[in-house]
């Protein structure tokens, strides 16, 4: 991952550069561990010349 921006409260936005993927996490007092598998997320879709 990234970057990560604090959206408000427990809830940020983490980003996957490699992927081009944008995800939302709820991280808690106790939180040790995020499986970005089960998290909303946004693909971005963007590709640039020469790029695969």
């Amino acid at each position: 991952m990234e970057g990560i921006s604090h959206v408000g409260g427990n809830d940020f936005f983490i980003t996957d550069e490699r992927t081009r993927t944008i995800y939302r996490i709820s991280l808690e007092a106790d939180t040790r561990r995020i499986d970005v598998t089960k998290m909303p997320r946004l693909a971005l879709g963007i590709q640039f010349n020469n790029e695969r």
